[in-house]
């Protein structure tokens, strides 16, 4: 009986040792490929936040070349100081323009009010060819 427990004792160890064994094979295994799992999801992730980036990259230079031919703030300032400049000379022609249009007004009431010269009557002869 001694001699079956024995067995019996050693049959169980052998299965905890061998089952102690293949925990330890599968922890080493899964221990190995944890890091490579990892490393496949962030180049995952990488290569996702790189595609992003190409799409932001392509948006700023769009931007950039719709931006370069922008008036910057001193070219609208002095677009705006030209402005102001012609409007002033604007008003000046204006100003000058009605003083034209008085003088002329003032002038053509002058002509249509003054009486005309009396017209010649024209003559029903017509000059003979011998006296040419």
């Amino acid at each position: 009986m001694e001699e079956q427990t024995l067995r019996s004792a050693l049959v169980i160890i052998v299965v905890i040792t061998l089952c102690v064994a293949c925990l330890g094979v599968m922890f080493g295994v899964w221990n190995r490929t944890a890091p490579k799992r990892a490393l496949e999801r962030t180049d995952l992730r990488v290569a996702e936040l790189d595609g992003r980036l190409d799409k932001i990259e392509d948006r700023v230079v769009e931007l950039e070349s719709h931006v370069k031919h922008l008036p910057t703030k001193d070219d609208v300032h002095n677009i705006d100081r030209g402005l102001i400049h012609l409007t002033g000379i604007v008003e000046q022609h204006g100003e000058r323009s009605m003083a034209v249009l008085r003088s002329v007004d003032r002038i053509e009431s002058f002509l249509f009010n003054q009486s005309p010269p009396p017209l010649a009557a024209p003559s029903m002869t017509t000059p003979s060819r011998e006296s040419a």
